[in-house]
Parts: C-alpha cells; structure tokens; sequence
C-alpha cells in the first residue's frame, strides 16, 4: 500500500461504572477548568472543582439511579461524556453536562451524545428535557439551538461570593 493514512480509533459510548470515578473526575475537571480559565479568580475554581467533581461526587452520581452517565470511549480514554438526570416522578430529565476533549470539537462527537441522551430520554418515557447554561457561553447555546433547544426561563448558577445568570432551555422530545 502506499501513502500514509491515519486511522482515528473508533469512539464507543457506554454507560459510566463507578470504577470510573477517578478518571470521569480528573477529565471533567479538566474540561471545566479549560473552558472557564480566565474568567474566574483561581480560588474560586479551584473550590468548585473540588466540590463538583471529586471522585466521590463522580462515584456517588454514577451509583445514583436517578442520573445516567454515558462516557465515550476512545482506546481506553475519555473522549467525552454526557450527564442526565432523570425526574422519576415526573415526565423530563434534565441535561447536566456535555463534556469533549478540545480536540474533540467539531467531530460530531457532542451531537452524538446529545442523542443518546434524547434517547434514554425516549426509552424513559419523558416529554421533555431541559438544562442551564452560562449566559455567556455562546458556543454552547448556538449548539443546544441548532439541535431543537429553545430558552424558556433563567436561573443563577452559585459561584464563589455570588450568583452567575443562565438560561433554561428547553426541547420537548
């Protein structure tokens, strides 16, 4: 054969195990840390991923029956992963994360997760899904938009001394 061809290993979307906690923490951390660097003072970050993503706060969210977590998988490694969390009593889940790898962005990788959360919402028998975002998080809104989300509300993310406006948005399924 002649040339050289590069061959992307195939990324597999499974369901989180607990024995990936520590993995999920570091690489959610990470991507957190990556896409908000600048914009907040070092302390107040540093706090937050702690809080938000330990590895006990990973393994306690992927034990939780109520909350799904698909990773995608790339030869061993996190490529991305989505979070959702289901209203048992009710008829919506809602959209906690969609996190990629920077390298992983504009792959079509998000759009894929974003559909196997559509579809546990569907295997679950939900109407409607819902998540807050930054409101400046500009990249993430022309996403959720370009695939059937609308804003319906706002809300205040809890940050360091202060609250940080959001959107709600919505998509009925």
């Amino acid at each position: 054969m002649s040339g050289d061809f590069a061959l992307e290993a195939e990324i597999r979307v499974r369901h989180a195990i607990v024995a990936d906690a520590v993995r999920l923490s570091r690489f959610a951390a990470a991507v957190f840390e990556e896409a908000f660097a600048g914009t907040y003072d070092p302390p107040d970050m540093h706090n937050y991923l702690r809080e938000a993503f330990s590895p006990d706060v990973q393994a306690a969210e992927i034990a939780d029956p109520a909350v799904s977590i698909f990773i995608a998988d790339q030869c061993g490694e996190i490529a991305g992963y989505v979070e959702i969390t289901d209203d048992p009593g009710g008829n919506e889940m809602e959209l906690n994360r969609i996190y990629l790898d920077p390298g992983q962005r504009g792959t079509g990788l998000g759009q894929r997760l974003l559909q196997v959360a559509l579809e546990e919402c569907a295997r679950r028998q939900r109407r409607r899904i819902w998540l807050g975002v930054w409101h400046r998080n500009e990249r993430a809104i022309a996403f959720y938009r370009k695939h059937g989300f609308s804003v319906c509300g706002e809300t205040g993310f809890e940050w360091g001394d202060g609250i940080e406006n959001g959107l709600v948005m919505e998509r009925r399924t």
